[in-house]
């Protein structure tokens, strides 16, 4: 594989989608078809659903935030 081919497939963003969000706190999410799964405080939940369509990256990075308790 030629280098200019490498670099343009790794320019994409990987593609997140949202599984759901449980109220015991769960998030599920599909970053390129792989599932993980983060516990959080589901009073987020809300808020995030609200920003997925706008930024589902930030969401992804304020889920792990939360879930790793980084705030």
């Amino acid at each position: 594989m030629k280098f200019r081919e490498w670099l343009n497939e790794n320019k994409e963003k990987p593609k997140i989608m949202f599984g759901g969000f449980f109220k015991d706190g769960r998030v599920i999410v599909y970053i390129d078809g792989k599932r993980y799964e983060y516990v959080t405080d589901a009073v987020y939940h809300e808020k995030w659903k609200t920003m997925i369509n706008k930024n589902p990256l930030e969401v992804l990075n304020q889920i792990k935030k939360v879930a790793y308790n980084q705030e």
